[in-house]
């Protein structure tokens, strides 16, 4: 690549965090004036950090690389949401819609999921270190290669979920239920 085209590349990356900037700005400013309609938006590799979205809908939004840390999604729309790679540390989504949402690659390490409808959503290869996901609708969720440990799903609906490869050391399975369609990780099987 030739100094130019360095340049250009440069100028274009500036560009584009300025643009997620005034994004994370627009929508924030946009629900404090009321507004809780962002479907279908596009947040990607935008800085939500501690931003509160509660109860707003999300719906088919993109999300990807961004850094949602401590973010509040109390009871927002999150279906056909998009959240590959992004940082999702301790952040509050309990009583959301995340039906087929893809929270692929992402670091969902201590988030609430408590009481969500997660149905059909996708966390393959995600971090949910010590997430909560207490009576959580997990139905034909995929955790394939995800890390679930000290992960808590006491109460949660794990028919049809897919665990394979996952890591589940130290998760509490405490009054969860499941069928025999649930896919466990090799050598580990039913958890009693």
């Amino acid at each position: 690549m030739n100094k130019k085209q360095k340049l250009i590349n440069e100028i274009a990356d500036l560009v584009l965090s300025k643009l997620n900037e005034d994004a994370a700005d627009d929508i924030v400013s946009s629900y404090e004036a009321g507004n809780r309609d962002f479907s279908g938006i596009n947040l990607s590799e935008t800085d939500l950090t501690n931003a509160d979205l509660t109860k707003a809908d999300l719906s088919g939004a993109n999300m990807a690389l961004a850094n949602l840390t401590d973010a509040l999604f109390t009871r927002a729309n999150l279906t056909n949401a998009g959240f590959l790679l992004s940082d999702l540390d301790s952040a509050q989504l309990d009583g959301c819609n995340l039906m087929n949402a893809s929270l692929r690659e992402s670091n969902l390490r201590n988030a609430d999921f408590a009481k969500a409808d997660l149905h059909s959503a996708t966390f393959k290869k995600a971090d949910l270190t010590a997430a909560r996901m207490e009576e959580a609708k997990l139905r034909a969720v995929k955790f394939t290669n995800a890390n679930l440990i000290y992960a808590d799903f006491s109460g949660a609906n794990l028919q049809s979920t897919i665990m394979k490869y996952a890591n589940l050391a130290k998760a509490n399975m405490s009054g969860a239920k499941w069928d025999e369609s649930t896919i466990w990780p090799e050598g580990i099987g039913p958890i009693k």
